[in-house]
């Protein structure tokens, strides 16, 4: 990801011309402004490639945000598969994506369902593939 930005940010500066990149700060904001819109996004941009990449750039903001929070601990992780007061099958109806072994878990077995989740989330690519479709 940090490849891309700066191939594009390299892809900018070559668009800019040479007396430009030296000129002052006023002066390289008004060439910038110039640059046209699809040499900010990619070289060889066109419409389905930057709705791709718009679409490819929401869905890692929004799986960083899910990555991030720490919301599933308050709301998922009361659930113990193998106790007495637990309906077996449940988890046909109320969709469960990671099991904490142990009862009551142990500090590690939290830390490993919080990576796993971490991990599942990153791989998520539901929006980009929806778009494909």
């Amino acid at each position: 990801m940090l490849g891309r930005s700066v191939a594009r940010a390299a892809a900018v500066s070559r668009a800019l011309p040479l007396s430009v990149a030296a000129a002052p700060l006023s002066t390289q904001s008004d060439a910038i402004a110039k640059t046209s819109f699809k040499d900010l996004f990619s070289t060889e941009a066109n419409a389905k490639n930057s709705v791709e990449y718009v679409v490819a750039k929401v869905d890692d903001l929004v799986n960083w945000g899910r990555r991030s929070s720490l919301w599933p601990m308050t709301f998922g992780l009361a659930y113990y598969h193998y106790s007495y007061a637990v309906v077996r099958g449940v988890d046909r109806i109320v969709p469960v994506d990671i099991y904490v072994p142990g009862c009551p878990p142990t500090a590690e077995a939290f830390l490993y369902a919080m990576l796993q989740l971490q991990k599942k989330i990153k791989g998520n690519k539901g929006l980009l593939l929806k778009l494909r479709k």
